[in-house]
C-alpha cells in the first residue's frame, strides 16, 4: 500500500496517527512512503512499519516493504 503524502500535509496529526515533526520532514522532502501492514509485534499486536526512500526511489521503497513483509 503506497501511502500519499498529499494527506500527511492536510491532515492533523491525530487523525494521521503521527508526530507531526515527521510527517513535515517526509512531506517537505518529497520522498516515497509505504506503510507495512499486517505486522504482528511480540505482543500479538499491530505493529506499523513505514518505509521511506530518496526521492525518485519508488521501486526501492516498494521493495524494501515488500522485503520487509515477508520476512517480518
Amino acid at each position: 500500500m503506497v501511502c500519499g503524502l498529499a494527506a500527511a500535509r492536510v491532515l492533523p496529526a491525530e487523525v494521521v496517527g503521527v508526530d507531526s515533526a515527521l510527517i513535515s520532514a517526509v512531506a517537505l522532502l518529497g520522498t516515497p512512503a509505504v506503510a507495512v501492514p499486517g505486522l504482528l509485534g511480540p505482543a500479538g499486536l499491530p505493529l506499523g512499519v513505514q518505509v521511506v526512500a530518496a526521492p525518485d526511489a519508488d521501486a526501492t521503497a516498494i521493495a524494501a516493504a515488500h522485503w520487509l513483509a515477508e520476512r517480518l
